[in-house]
């Protein structure tokens, strides 16, 4: 009876709460209207979150009006200045799956494509080359993730602006760029520093930037010395999987008037004694190291800026860049090193016309040219004998690759509806001197690419 008599007590306990609650809610949502609420009049519009992009049309757009898939990820997000690479950087960028098998590596999957199907740009200068091959690479990890300001991938072909190698996607990495000031000149500086437990890392980076009114410089360098990865709850170490790394950047910009701006950049990155930790860990390999993987860009880039539709903005850009990478290689048991050394020279140079014959009409065309230079050789010792040799490399050594093309994008925007279209024509000129088969004549594949879309645009009601 006494358990009874509690039970019928807590059932109008709650009861009563419930009743409290509701009054509550009530007088609440009365006092709000009479405090002048008028939820008849009330703005209730749908305002769409608006970020501009550049790598879906090579000009700047509304992703709420481009039909491509994009992803961005800013500077002043935390992934970037804690990542210990790039690749873990984008990592957490939807869409891009990232292969990892050493610490000092990482290709960026798109739409289930990678290597030279998967482009990479570094402020709009291609990071891929004529040596890169279909599957995963460590090319990613040579940008520093501390040098970036802003990262957009596209996913999905984007064979017309780009060529045929953006087949699953294209990620374009900005780096930091410094502003005009209009206050008066101004001179500041960061200092940034980052230390992990069991020594997996210790990176610091200087940051020195100059405003005037119409000169700006920004310039910086990165130390870093990363440990072997420590596994948690005692379950052990990878090892070897550390090395160390610097990188050194500059960028400055010059404002001649309101109509030219000129651009001048300089990066340089450099990876010593970088373990391929799966080739290690299998027992294969007593050594299996890239040593050095280094990256040198440097690019002048001259903008002028127009009234007129046909020419609202015309850009030329050239560059040079350098690509070393020493690959030594010991099997297990073995007495006899090769060191495998690639170094590849590409020379680039383009001009790209933004165009707006109309409100509604986007243009963006151009012309642009890489050539690629290949070095290879590898040289073989045998540590018992101390007997070397120098033979062929994983390329044939004096090759060249020569790419031009000729494109023209279109974006037309007609009240729900945005039409893309556009054409790229691509001419490749090779030349592989190879004493196995023989020095090969020029080859010259031609490509055309045509494609189009048609895309309904959602109205605010609609979203």
């Amino acid at each position: 009876m006494k358990y009874f008599s509690i039970k019928l007590l807590r059932k109008f306990y709650q009861r009563l709460c419930h009743i409290i609650i509701i009054g509550l809610a009530g007088i609440f949502s009365i006092y709000g209207q009479n405090e002048g609420f008028d939820r008849e009049n009330a703005d209730t519009t749908y305002i769409p979150i608006e970020e501009i992009v550049i790598i879906a049309q090579r000009s700047k757009t509304n992703t709420i009006n481009r039909p491509e898939s994009i992803s961005t990820l800013n500077g002043q997000d935390p992934h970037l200045g804690t990542a210990v690479s790039t690749p873990e950087a984008l990592s957490v960028i939807p869409g891009v799956w990232m292969q990892q098998t050493n610490l000092g590596g990482g290709s960026p999957f798109l739409r289930g494509l990678t290597g030279y199907h998967t482009l990479i740009l570094v402020d709009g200068i291609r990071l891929n080359n004529s040596t890169f091959r279909s599957g995963p690479n460590q090319y990613l990890n040579t940008i520093d993730p501390l040098l970036i300001d802003r990262v957009e991938v596209m996913k999905g072909q984007g064979a017309v602006p780009y060529g045929s190698d953006a087949l699953g996607g294209t990620v374009q990495l900005f780096s930091k760029s410094p502003d005009f000031s209009v206050t008066g000149n101004k001179l500041k500086g960061s200092l940034y520093g980052k230390y992990m437990s069991h020594g997996m890392e210790k990176s610091s980076r200087f940051e020195i930037e100059s405003n005037l009114l119409n000169t700006a410089f920004i310039a910086g360098a990165t130390i870093k010395n990363l440990g072997d990865i420590v596994a948690g709850q005692g379950l052990g170490t990878l090892s070897p999987t550390g090395y160390p790394e610097k990188s050194f950047d500059g960028k400055i910009k010059h404002r001649f008037n309101n109509k030219q701006m000129l651009t001048g950049a300089v990066q340089f990155h450099r990876q010593d004694d970088v373990p391929l930790y799966h080739k290690i860990e299998n027992g294969d390999y007593s050594r299996y190291h890239f040593d050095p993987q280094q990256r040198l860009l440097s690019y002048l880039q001259l903008e002028s800026f127009y009234k007129s539709p046909l020419f609202s903005k015309i850009r030329y850009t050239a560059s040079y860049q350098n690509s070393i990478e020493k690959r030594i290689k010991q099997k297990s048991g073995s007495t006899v090193r090769s060191d495998e050394e690639d170094i590849v020279s590409t020379f680039h140079g383009s001009v790209e016309v933004i165009s707006r014959p109309a409100s509604v009409w986007n243009v963006s065309s151009g012309i642009e040219y890489y050539e690629d230079h290949i070095r290879s050789e590898t040289t073989s010792m045998d540590e018992a004998s101390g007997l070397s040799q120098v033979g062929r490399g994983l390329y044939p050594d004096g090759s060249t690759a020569r790419n031009f093309a000729l494109y023209t994008l279109h974006s037309l925007n007609l009240n729900r509806f945005s039409f893309t279209f556009g054409g790229r024509y691509n001419y490749f000129q090779l030349s592989v001197p190879d004493e196995s088969p023989g020095t090969l004549p020029y080859l010259h594949p031609p490509l055309l690419v045509m494609p189009d879309s048609i895309t309904k645009l959602p109205r605010d009601s609609d979203l």
